[in-house]
C-alpha cells in the first residue's frame, strides 16, 4: 500500500533555502522532538502519526515479551493489578486486556458484568489502536517480575 506522508513546521529564516535546512537538521538530529507526521493512505484515511511513541511501545513490547518469556504467561489476577487495562469500551460493553503471553493478550469483552467473549490479539495490534495500553501492561509485567521473584524465596 502507498501513503503520503506529511510534516509541517513554522520556522523562522532568512531565505526559503534556510527554512529547508533548518527543517532538515530539526528533522535528522537525534535529540529532535519533530516525530509527528500526518498518514494518508490510498482510500484517503487520515492518521496522526508519533513516531516516537511508536518506538518507545516498540521497545516497550520487546521487554514484555522478555518478562513472559523468563517468568512465563501472567494474568491481572496475578499480579493482583487494581483494574484491567481498557481496550475498548462504549456504553456498557468493555473489552479489557486480562492475560499475556509470548506473542498476544487476551482480551475478554463484557456487557455489563456478563462476559461476552474472548479474544487474543497482538501487542502490536495493541499498540496501533493505543501505545497507553503497552504502557500499563509494561507496568503489570514489571509487577509480574516482583511477584515471581517473591515466589521464588
Amino acid at each position: 500500500m502507498e501513503y503520503k506522508i506529511k510534516w509541517e513546521i513554522d520556522i523562522e529564516a532568512d531565505s526559503p533555502e534556510e527554512a529547508a535546512a533548518k527543517a532538515m537538521y530539526l528533522q535528522q538530529n537525534d535529540d529532535s522532538q519533530a516525530s509527528i507526521y500526518e498518514v494518508t493512505d490510498t482510500d484517503g484515511n487520515v492518521k496522526e502519526i508519533d513516531v516516537l511513541v511508536v518506538i518507545e511501545a516498540e521497545e516497550q513490547i520487546a521487554h514484555i515479551k522478555r518478562v513472559v518469556g523468563v517468568y512465563g504467561e501472567f494474568s491481572v489476577y496475578d499480579v493482583e493489578a487494581d483494574s484491567s487495562p481498557v481496550v475498548n469500551s462504549l456504553g456498557d460493553v468493555i473489552q479489557l486486556a486480562e492475560s499475556f503471553n509470548a506473542d498476544s493478550v487476551t482480551c475478554t469483552t463484557y456487557i455489563g458484568s456478563r462476559e461476552e467473549s474472548s479474544q487474543d490479539i497482538s501487542y502490536e495490534e495493541l499498540a496501533s489502536i493505543d501505545p497507553t495500553i503497552i504502557e500499563q501492561i509494561w507496568t503489570l509485567a514489571d509487577q509480574w517480575i516482583v511477584v515471581s521473584v517473591e515466589e521464588a524465596k
